[in-house]
């Protein structure tokens, strides 16, 4: 699952999204909250996940004329 939701292509002009790994991101979120519950107490760690920039009509240039 991603966050590139539907209604952002229902309005006018559809909107540009960072598509991100939403269930990636959770699982990341939980795993470090169980281990900070489990007591450990080490530096907090920086994840990194795939994200796509999907160009949509807010973000083109504006029409001439």
């Amino acid at each position: 699952m991603v966050d590139d939701l539907e209604w952002t292509r229902l309005v006018s002009p559809e909107l540009s999204v960072v598509s991100q790994p939403v269930l990636g991101m959770k699982q990341s979120a939980a795993t470090e909250l169980l281990r900070r519950i489990d007591g450990d107490e080490d530096e907090f760690r920086t994840t990194f996940c795939d994200t796509e920039f999907v160009y949509r009509a807010s973000t083109a240039p504006p029409p001439s004329g």
